[in-house]
């Protein structure tokens, strides 16, 4: 018979949720905001802003993808 680990209490797990939940919110927005405006302009069209623009990328998909997985497993053990 396999244990599994108990889940956390709820006292934990509730705010990490939340804040989990508001990292998220933030993430998104602010990528998706420097994203735009890197596009946008085309005086920000420059070597630093699109190495910025492709690290706003990628903190998105880390956001997409690995966020809210954790969030699962915290509410699923």
């Amino acid at each position: 018979m396999e244990s599994y680990p108990k889940r956390d209490p709820l006292y934990i797990v509730i705010p990490l949720t939340i804040l989990y939940s508001i990292i998220f919110v933030t993430g998104i927005v602010g990528n998706v905001s420097t994203c735009v405006v890197i596009a946008r302009n085309r005086h920000m069209h420059t070597a630093t802003n699109y190495y910025l623009f492709s690290l706003a990328v990628s903190d998105l998909l880390l956001l997409i993808t690995g966020l809210p997985q954790e969030m699962y497993l915290n509410w699923s053990r």
